[in-house]
């Protein structure tokens, strides 16, 4: 948990050095019938996006899986270099997922690891 947690911290950083933030407008959303990990039935929401650079001029459209709104816009990062339609080089700007949550893993990682270590020496 604690390598996971750094690794993932380390790879968002990484790819805030090298990614160019862009405006994301959602432009169309859609549901689609998919089956879950168990086989059950599920209904999956999916929104086109559209990147705009600061100048307005659009960039890429795409497909990506969340829930949010026609017209609600928000910021993306993506690698400029990589292929547009490869939703693996887009990075969500969420302050939850980007940041606090590889943190509090690795908080929790080194909290674990000091208490087993502190029990062992005191028991």
């Amino acid at each position: 948990m604690l390598w996971r947690s750094w690794v993932s911290f380390t790879a968002v950083s990484r790819k805030l050095r090298y990614f160019t933030t862009a405006m994301a407008i959602v432009v169309e959303v859609y549901t689609r019938p998919e089956k879950d990990s168990d086989g059950e039935p599920i209904t999956a929401s999916y929104n086109v996006i559209t990147l705009r650079n600061q100048s307005g001029k659009r960039l890429h459209t795409f497909t990506i899986s969340g829930s949010r709104k026609v017209g609600e816009q928000y910021l993306l990062c993506y690698d400029p270099a990589a292929d547009p339609a490869d939703t693996k080089n887009i990075l969500g700007l969420s302050l939850f997922s980007t940041w606090l949550l590889p943190l509090l893993l690795l908080f929790l990682g080194i909290l674990l690891i000091s208490t087993s270590v502190l029990c062992y020496f005191f028991e």
